[in-house]
């Protein structure tokens, strides 16, 4: 049985016990605003009457400010205090959300969606980047809560915005999670920093042209490619192919992020207990790409099945992918190296959201499930072939 990954990983860096509870209930809250956007704006953008690809350039105008933000966002938390950057991330979501009621016009919907990328970048970022520098020995299992937290937020999110806006409409749900955003401001002002080092900022260049570290990357943007099909498509493959409406779409999403949560929870545990991360992240990869493809299936109970298994290897990916940057970078430098594998996925999420925009408009929202699940068993059999056929070649004859 192979060492357990988490015992090669360097000391915490936080002088006094993390504030976990604190963080995990702010990742419970930005999982239930993030499931909202990504079921639920792109319905409300359709009703205003975009068409697939208006939709496709506005969510990945947000994906892109991401992109852009990502590193800078990175080494910020390495070198400065993040209290500043929290609240101005809170004002951007804020004005995104009550924004959406007050005009259809394009280039103003782009202004927001640019806030929105910056707000949510800046928040999911820093958070992922102390849990990152604040674990201690096991990993898997400060990893596994912190995912646990995220996604079951996704999943209740998911659920009361689906009643929500099937009762009250899209404008006064959004401007409700509004004010739910504000009241993060109470934990977040409770946090306290990690400690700040000065760091050559060149650095970060050599810690990404590893080999191992470019080919990583190489992973997360093929993973990630169909994230695009998600927040393009998934809101409207459930009203048009499966023909369910906001609540019954809510309860679908929820269902299947209850064992996200989970397999990224019991994920954790199997690596502290010795079972590799890299064959944890194939497994995950495979799940997701069969789950993806075999949800196109227009019984939802069956539909259901499969995006249940989807999910189960998207929480793998997750947790895994967590443990694998730990190990890859320093902890001192790791906030602006998380940063860049960040933009990464998000370019990968960018690329798919402009392919499937469209794509989905034609094909009633199908084709960008069928052909994203493609690509990620292609992943999973290729990385599969090296990693354990490198095992097998270790083994004595």
């Amino acid at each position: 049985m192979h060492k357990p990954p988490t015992a090669k990983i360097r000391p915490n860096l936080v002088a006094e016990k993390p504030s976990f509870g604190k963080i995990n209930l702010i990742v419970f809250m930005m999982g239930a605003l993030g499931n909202i956007i990504l079921v639920f704006v792109p319905l409300f953008l359709a009703e205003m009457g975009l068409t697939g690809l208006e939709i496709g350039i506005l969510i990945g105008t947000g994906l892109i400010t991401r992109l852009f933000a990502s590193i800078p966002i990175g080494v910020i938390s390495d070198r400065f205090s993040t209290k500043a950057a929290f609240y101005a991330a809170i004002a951007f979501i804020i004005i995104f959300l009550v924004g959406l009621n007050f005009t259809t016009n394009f280039f103003f919907l782009l202004v927001l969606f640019i806030l929105l990328g910056l707000g949510k970048e800046t928040i999911n970022s820093f958070l992922d980047i102390f849990t990152l520098k604040a674990q201690g020995e096991k990993a898997g299992k400060t990893f596994g809560k912190f995912q646990l937290s995220r996604y079951l937020g996704s999943g209740t999110g998911a659920l009361l915005s689906g009643i929500a806006i099937a009762f009250l409409a899209f404008a006064l749900t959004f401007n409700i999670v509004a004010v739910l955003v504000l009241l993060l401001l109470v934990p977040i002002y409770l946090l306290k920093d990690v400690p700040k080092e000065k760091i050559n900022l060149f650095q970060y260049g050599k810690d990404f042209l590893k080999v191992k570290n470019v080919l990583f990357a190489g992973m997360l943007f093929l993973f990630t490619f169909h994230w695009g099909a998600e927040h393009t498509t998934y809101g409207l493959f459930l009203k048009n192919y499966l023909d369910l409406d906001t609540a019954w779409s809510g309860l679908y999403i929820s269902i299947t992020l209850i064992f996200l949560a989970l397999a990224a929870f019991l994920g954790g545990r199997l690596i502290d207990k010795g079972i590799e991360h890299k064959k944890l992240f194939i497994v995950g990869v495979l799940f997701s790409g069969i789950g993806h493809i075999m949800m196109v299936n227009e019984n939802v109970f069956v539909s259901l099945f499969w995006r249940i298994l989807h999910e189960a290897g998207d929480g793998l990916f997750f947790i895994t992918q967590f443990v694998w940057i730990s190990l890859l970078f320093e902890k001192e430098r790791i906030g602006g190296n998380y940063g860049i594998m960040f933009t990464i996925m998000t370019l990968g999420a960018f690329t798919g959201a402009i392919a499937f925009g469209p794509l989905g408009e034609a094909t009633n929202y199908t084709a960008p499930f069928i052909v994203s699940g493609a690509i990620l068993i292609a992943e999973a059999l290729i990385l599969g072939i090296y990693i354990f056929g490198k095992g097998l070649k270790k083994k004595p004859a």
